[in-house]
């Protein structure tokens, strides 16, 4: 089935022989073979090219990198960590949003404006112009 490892974990440490909690099978030569545990009970995935290892007190399967030796976080740290992100960035996205509703309602004030200053200016042209009018036929009368 083109499986190369396969591994069993036990949080309670009933199923397995000695009370284990981690065990890692590796196919080798047509043939499956019990991968060695470190010192520490970790198990080397090859295929992942990851440790795997149990934390004794809360019986949970971790991951951890080799070379940091640092633990990949679980789902939940990294669910956690989401929702922490989403938590900090809302007020960012909300005072942007206000920053850039602000300066929409700037440019609208300012094209109302400019609209207004043209109507004003077509207003008092179209007086000038009926005054003028106006003053003319004053002039023929008298």
């Amino acid at each position: 089935m083109g499986v190369r490892e396969c591994f069993l974990h036990d949080p309670l440490g009933r199923t397995m022989a000695s009370g284990r909690r981690l065990k890692g099978e590796r196919l080798e030569g047509g043939a499956c073979r019990e991968i060695p545990e470190a010192t520490d009970g970790s198990i080397r995935s090859e295929v992942l090219g990851l440790d795997l290892r149990v934390k004794q007190r809360e019986r949970e399967l971790r991951f951890r990198h080799p070379e940091t030796g640092e633990d990949l976080p679980s789902h939940e740290e990294e669910h956690a960590k989401r929702v922490e992100a989403t938590r900090q960035a809302q007020p960012a996205g909300r005072e942007a949003r206000s920053e850039a509703d602000a300066r929409r309602r700037a440019e609208r004030s300012a094209k109302a404006a400019e609209r207004c200053a043209k109507a004003e200016a077509a207003a008092s042209r179209e007086l000038k112009r009926r005054i003028a009018e106006l003053e003319a036929k004053l002039a023929r009368r008298g």
